[in-house]
């Protein structure tokens, strides 16, 4: 959550990288051009898409692989 409070209190797993997003959009000239990385960061602490992206790749290759080493056929 963006207010910093977690759901059941204390800080909130994402709320550092809402600071530094921030800092960053009151420090930059052009906060579109200079603060993607800290958007991204933050944007992937809330969702984790790339996180769930990779799980999935994984186990895509695991299963490829269980199916080969068991005689199988794509």
């Amino acid at each position: 959550m963006s207010s910093g409070f977690g759901i059941h209190g204390g800080v909130s797993r994402c709320f550092e990288h809402f600071q530094d997003i921030n800092r960053c959009i009151q420090t930059a000239e052009n906060p579109l051009q200079q603060c993607p990385r800290v958007y991204n960061d933050y944007f992937e602490c809330l969702h984790g898409t790339k996180e769930m992206e990779r799980a999935l790749a994984i186990k895509a290759v695991a299963a490829r692989e269980k199916l080969a080493a068991a005689g199988g056929h794509h």
